[in-house]
C-alpha cells in the first residue's frame, strides 16, 4: 500500500485560492505522480477524488481547485499518495506558507 501523507494548512493570501493561485498549485502538483487533494471542510460537496478512504479535491484539476470555493482564513487539509508523496506534500505547504507570493 502507498504511503499517504497529510498537512492542514491556513490560506494567508489576502484573495484566497482565486485563479492564479490555484494555478501555481496545479503546476507544482502535476510534477508529481502522487494523488494529490485538497479538502476545504467547509465546502466538501466538491470533492471527487478518494485518499487514503476520505473523500478531496484533486489538487491537479483547476476546476476542481477553484469549485473549492477556499477563502482567505480557510483551513484546508492537503493529502497525498503514492510515490514521491511526501516530496509533494512539502511543497505544497511551503506554498500555502508562502501565501503563494501574494503577500507582499
Amino acid at each position: 500500500m502507498d504511503e499517504t501523507y497529510t498537512a492542514k494548512v491556513r490560506i494567508i493570501n489576502p484573495h484566497g485560492l482565486h485563479a492564479r493561485a490555484a494555478a501555481q498549485l496545479i503546476k507544482l502538483t502535476s510534477k508529481y505522480e502522487c494523488k494529490a487533494g485538497i479538502l476545504n471542510s467547509r465546502k466538501p460537496e466538491h470533492c471527487s477524488q478518494t485518499i487514503n478512504d476520505k473523500k478531496y479535491v484533486d489538487a491537479k484539476s483547476i476546476m476542481s481547485v477553484l469549485c473549492m470555493a477556499a477563502e482567505y482564513g480557510h483551513e484546508v487539509e492537503v493529502a497525498t499518495e503514492g510515490r514521491d508523496a511526501k516530496p509533494c506534500l512539502e511543497s505544497v505547504v511551503k506554498l500555502f506558507n508562502s501565501g503563494f507570493d501574494e503577500l507582499n
